[in-house]
C-alpha cells in the first residue's frame, strides 16, 4: 500500500470509524452522482431547446429589422411624395387665386387688387372671389342699382298689324 492510499485510508477511518460504511456512502455518492448527472443531463437538453429558440428568435429579429428598414424607406419616400403634391397643389390654388384676381383688374383700383394679391393664401379660391365681387359692389355701386331713367324706345307706326292690313284694303 502507498503513503497516499494509507493517509486515505486513516482520513477514512477517522470519519467513519470503521469500514463497514464505505460501501454505504460509495453506494449514496454513486446516487448523488446519478441524480446529479441527470440533472445535467436535464440542463444540457435545455440548454439546446434555449439556443434553438435564441436562433429562431434572431431569424425572426432580422425579418424583422429588415422590415423595419423597408418601411422606414416607403414612409421617407411618401412623405418626399407628399412635400412634393402640397407644393404642386399650393402653386394650382395660387395660380387659380391670380386667375380669379385677373378678373377684376380692370374693374377695381389697383390698390385693392394688390391687397388681395396679398392676402390672397389667406382665402379659399371661393371666399377670395366673393370678397372681389364685394369689393367690386362697393367700389362701383353704379354698376347694381337701377337709378337711370328707363328708356323709352319709339314705336314704329308704320306698320300695320295682321288686322290693320285686312281693314286697310276696304279703306
Amino acid at each position: 500500500m502507498t503513503e497516499a492510499e494509507k493517509k486515505a485510508l486513516q482520513a477514512l477511518h477517522e470519519l467513519n470509524s470503521d469500514f463497514e460504511k464505505i460501501d454505504e456512502h460509495y453506494t449514496n455518492l454513486q446516487n448523488e452522482n446519478q441524480t446529479l448527472q441527470a440533472k445535467v443531463d436535464e440542463y444540457e437538453i435545455n440548454i439546446n431547446s434555449l439556443n434553438e429558440e435564441k436562433e429562431q428568435m434572431e431569424v425572426l429579429l432580422n425579418e424583422a429589422t429588415e422590415n423595419f428598414t423597408n418601411t422606414e424607406a416607403t414612409i421617407e419616400d411618401l412623405n418626399k411624395e407628399l412635400e412634393e403634391l402640397k407644393e404642386f397643389k399650393l402653386s394650382v390654388e395660387t395660380n387659380e387665386k391670380l386667375a380669379i384676381i385677373d378678373k377684376y383688374v380692370e374693374k377695381l383700383d389697383e390698390s385693392v387688387i394688390n391687397e388681395f394679391k396679398e392676402k390672397a393664401a389667406e382665402y379659399t379660391a371661393t371666399d377670395l372671389e366673393k370678397e372681389l365681387a364685394f369689393a367690386l359692389v362697393k367700389n362701383t355701386p353704379a354698376l347694381f342699382t337701377n337709378d337711370a331713367d328707363p328708356q323709352l324706345y319709339p314705336k314704329d307706326d308704320n306698320e300695320e298689324t295682321g288686322i290693320g292690313r285686312i281693314l286697310s284694303k276696304y279703306e
